[in-house]
């Protein structure tokens, strides 16, 4: 249906355009006549004119004379959009015209994204030729691009400084073009100088040239000439197979050649020059993070990091606290995130720690902005293609991946798109636009179950992916005119209060024949806009990456590569830190801290208890109530684990949460030291070295309960008395205790890899019991309920649904302006994850406000 609309809206731009070039000329014509006199008039009709009143004739000749004027400006706006659109550049703004420059370029633009004739026309250079050879070296068949020679045709207001920062990404590489363009500009002699260029010249350009998009003072266009006498390429050890290039398809496309089942030394040869792989920019090889799924670049494992944190932070602000009655105070919604995040964390702590907890740019508000005070404007952060290990930007042409990591590969980038950028930096938050069929060939089923990502848009076809990348085009385009600038750059520059314009990132598979000319067209219109691609197979019309099964290509560059099914648990990670909504229930279980050890515990019966604090500071407190110090990290951290794990915890599982990449013999052995380190410690509070503080039941390790008293099982404990009992006094009596008990957040300053789960739930214990003391109190004694409903939101002042019962509490005690300012603090933990209120708090609020309303007009008419 998309598709048939967008034809029918191209047909009617195409139909309104050729109406008023020929209709209007053709109407004036015929009803005005000519604007050019057939004679020239006489002084006596010259002087009659100026002082006689003007006829009715004179006001028709005059108005049809302003008819031409307005369409003749008419045809010069048709004339620069598609020059502009031809060249594959952004239109001039010529201010005369520019009011007409605007509705022009909506009928242009739509007519030449749509006509595939037309598309060909756009393309800046010829279309290479596709070899492909064997290499016994790996197995893999190669894709050499022979590239043509590119030819730089220079156009009015060029500057060469500027040609070198278009195409060689350095304003001073421009002695380069010139060595190589000796006979047309001259290194020493001439009166203009050695970098004096003229508009019509053509000049060829280096090796590694390619179009990072028009410039102010680089708006001219890329053809080609037939490359020299080719060289041949270097031997490789093995032999390999000639190849000859394929008959070009009817549209120009070379397809991927065959290569015969035979083998013969090596004859292929390639162009002396060969164009550049991708993107000039790559993280340096082998600096990553290898999971059993794959391999990650840093970046993008601690962008998957940042995404499994906003998990977190979502389900927060979305849960709904249950009563204490309501059964067991563990909460089912808490399922652990999957392992493969934990190992993420793990890596990226030891390689780069600074990644986990980036320091946010200093940015200005908006206030300081307009006043010219406060920092500058940080840059937008890593795009997906660059946290992928591609590196950006991506070629004008866009990338094909080949080879047996391609897959892998992709899907590593649509993780990568998806996690890029912050609430604080919405342009590098990057949207995919894919296809079903593509999207179906990376994930399988998993496609299938994926939930709805907003910025992941899944079409039905490749051409509604196009349909829906052209709209993209012309929606920016026109913003990037109104502001008379060429690309995003300048716009940050112009207006750095712009809408957000993250990259957009078009991940399909190898086009047919019909649509690739279109798909072409839309990447070089896009290369300035941040428009790119990333095609699933060879792709001619621009660079192609031969990827290995580990990722690596042929240069030093290594991409991050996904298999399926961890990719797909990655998707399910980012697609509830972007919509709040969880996806398929995990299976794993999460911690214990209510069920105590069935095992009896040895050795003698023990009086004397040691206490633990592990909400706040972890600490161990001797005797006399002084810490015990010297604990080791590790041991200090398998007392919290063992604490939420209250029943128990398997060997396997202990080492695998805290030293997943060491070996069995090198994970058991440190087990072994810091349970040593951690009895030793509590033997040394109890001041007792007979007492067994870590049992070990041959395969799991448990707490003794009868020997330690800690704060977290004390919350717990409470919790679940005041749900057993049946008298209020009794109630209220377990709920102060547990509120008591409840003194900080788990482990508060240690994020060890598996704690969220665990210290999530404790931070639900202590508002429950708050919420339910404030429940039990708020008929006899409102301004307890209030501060303890204030407690719980500053427990979590993201959760709505405290919000919304401290927001009843302070309503019962009069306290609108509290109303007011508890919203206005909600909205300000809510905007650093994106969020804003929901419907339901906002009606309560503006019902509270109402009847408070309500009730100060029936006191003053009762006054």
């Amino acid at each position: 249906m998309s598709t048939l609309v967008a034809l029918v809206s191209r047909l009617a731009r195409t139909g309104l355009l050729i109406a008023l070039l020929v209709g209007v000329p053709y109407g004036l014509l015929s009803q005005v006549g000519s604007p050019l006199p057939d004679h020239l008039p006489d002084t006596d009709r010259i002087g009659r004119v100026l002082v006689e009143p003007a006829s009715d004739e004179m006001v028709l000749q005059l108005l049809g004379v302003a008819l031409w004027i307005v369409w003749v400006a008419f045809v010069a706006s048709v004339v620069v959009e598609v020059v502009a659109a031809l060249r594959g550049v952004p239109s001039p703004r010529l201010r005369p015209i520019a009011p007409m420059q605007t509705f022009v370029g909506w009928l242009v633009a739509g007519l030449l994204i749509a006509s595939p004739v037309l598309a060909v026309v756009v393309q800046t250079a010829s279309i290479p030729r596709v070899t492909a050879t064997a290499d016994d070296r790996d197995g893999l068949t190669r894709v050499a691009v022979t590239a043509p020679e590119p030819v730089y045709h220079v156009a009015r207001g060029d500057w060469l400084g500027h040609v070198a920062e278009r195409f060689l990404g350095d304003f001073n590489r421009y002695p380069e073009i010139q060595d190589l363009n000796t006979n047309q500009i001259p290194h020493d002699s001439g009166p203009d100088g050695p970098d004096h260029i003229e508009p019509g010249w053509q000049l060829a350009l280096p090796a590694d040239a390619h179009d990072r998009g028009a410039r102010p003072h680089a708006t001219g266009q890329v053809t080609s000439t037939p490359s020299g006498t080719p060289s041949p390429e270097p031997p490789s050890p093995g032999p390999s197979t000639p190849s000859q290039p394929a008959e070009p398809d009817p549209d120009g496309v070379v397809p991927e050649p065959t290569t015969p089942a035979t083998t013969a030394p090596t004859t292929t040869t390639a162009p002396t020059r060969e164009p550049p792989a991708g993107p000039q920019t790559a993280p340096e090889a082998d600096t990553g993070v290898e999971i059993p799924g794959g391999w990650l670049t840093v970046p993008m494992a601690a962008a998957i990091v940042a995404a499994a944190a906003l998990v977190w932070r979502r389900r927060r602000s979305r849960y709904r606290h249950r009563p204490i009655d309501a059964g067991d105070p563990t909460d089912p919604d808490l399922r652990p995130l999957p392992p493969t995040v934990a190992r993420i964390r793990n890596t990226v702590r030891a390689q780069a720690p600074d990644l986990l907890d980036p320091p946010t740019p200093p940015q200005p508000t908006v206030t300081e902005y307009a006043a010219g005070d406060g920092p500058d404007l940080a840059e937008p952060g890593p795009s997906g293609p660059e946290l992928a290990g591609i590196g950006e930007p991506l070629p004008p042409g866009g990338i094909g991946l080949t080879g047996p990591g391609a897959d892998p590969a992709a899907r590593a980038l649509l993780v990568a798109a998806l996690s890029s950028g912050t609430p604080d930096d919405p342009d590098a938050r990057g949207q995919v636009i894919i296809p079903a069929d593509a999207l179906t060939t990376l994930l399988g089923t998993g496609a299938v179950d994926l939930g709805p990502i907003p910025r992941l848009q899944v079409t039905t076809s490749l051409s509604d992916a196009l349909t829906r990348t052209e709209e993209l085009l012309i929606e920016r385009r026109r913003l990037l005119e109104d502001h008379d600038v060429a690309d995003l750059t300048g716009m940050r520059e112009a207006n750095p209060l712009h809408p957000p314009m993250p990259p957009v990132l078009l991940l399909c598979e190898p086009p047919p024949p019909e649509l690739s000319a279109r798909l072409t067209t839309a990447l070089h219109l896009g290369a300035p806009l941040q428009v790119g691609a990333v095609v699933l197979g060879a792709w001619p019309r621009g660079d192609t990456l031969t990827v290995r099964s580990d990722g690596r290509t042929d240069g030093d560059r290594r991409l991050a590569v996904l298999d399926t099914a961890t990719a797909t648990e990655l998707l399910d990670v980012v697609q509830e830190a972007q919509t709040g909504e969880p996806g398929p229930a995990a299976e794993a279980p999460g911690a214990d801290m209510t069920t105590p050890p069935s095992e009896p515990q040895p050795g003698p019966s023990q009086t004397a208890s040691v206490r633990v604090r592990l909400l706040g500071e972890p600490a161990i407190f001797d005797r006399d109530g002084v810490p015990v110090t010297g604990l080791r990290h590790h041991a200090r951290e398998l007392l919290v684990y063992l604490a939420v794990h209250r029943s128990g915890a398997n060997l396997s599982d202990i080492m695998e949460a805290f030293w997943p990449n060491a070996t069995v013999p090198r994970a058991r052995e440190r087990l072994s030291t810091e349970t040593g380190d951690l009895r030793r410690r509590i033997r040394q509070a109890a001041g007792d070295r007979s007492v067994q503080p870590v049992v070990n039941t041959g395969s799991r390790y448990h707490l003794n309960p009868d020997l330690l008293d800690l704060d977290v099982w004390h919350l717990v404990d409470e919790l679940r008395r005041a749900s057993a009992a049946t008298e209020p006094d009794e109630k209220i009596a377990a709920l102060r205790r547990a509120i008591d008990a409840h003194t900080g957040v788990l482990a508060e300053g240690h994020d060890y890899d598996w704690i969220e789960q665990p210290r999530e739930q404790v931070r639900r214990n202590g508002i429950r019991a708050r919420l339910h003391l404030a429940e039990l109190l708020g008929p006899s004694n409102r301004h307890a309920a209030v501060q303890l409903t204030q407690e719980a939101v500053a427990i979590d002042p993201l959760n709505e649904d405290v919000a919304r019962r401290a927001m009843r509490a302070l309503a019962a005690v009069g306290e609108v302006m509290g109303v007011r300012a508890q919203l206005e603090r909600l909205r300000a933990a809510l905007d650093e994850i994106d969020e804003e209120p929901t419907a339901e708090t906002l009606a309560l609020a503006a019902e509270i406000q109402s009847r408070r309303g309500a009730a100060t007009h029936r006191a003053n008419r009762a006054n």
